[in-house]
């Protein structure tokens, strides 16, 4: 349901299209799905210290299949506005060069 693991996952529901607005949260979901996250962020309030995996063996059709998935499940398309969904070329613009999770880390600073 979207709704994440507290602590350890945040919440895709409610969540998602907020990140998604922000300047550089396309950029920063589709590096967090490539590259992996570690580390302690915030979210809705929340507290979250998981790990996310790197899925970088997934095509860049995949990943942006994945991303656009969990943008309009959950009551998120209703949130999501007029803001358009991710194109592979999109993940593809990510891909180079590789993070490491904690890299990607360090771009969640500015975003909601």
């Amino acid at each position: 349901e979207g709704q994440g693991v507290p602590a350890a996952f945040p919440p895709l529901a409610g969540h998602m299209p907020e990140l998604y607005r922000a300047d550089g949260g396309p950029e920063y979901i589709v590096n967090v799905v490539l590259n992996g996250l570690q580390g302690e962020i915030e979210v809705l309030g929340q507290s979250y210290n998981g790990v996310m995996t790197a899925f970088r063996q997934l095509s860049d059709t995949e990943i942006a299949a994945i991303i656009n998935h969990e943008l309009t499940s959950w009551g998120n398309d209703a949130l999501l506005g007029d803001a358009p969904l991710l194109t592979p070329e999109d993940v593809a613009a990510q891909r180079e060069p590789p993070r490491s999770a904690a890299e990607v880390l360090e771009l969640r600073p500015q975003l909601p």
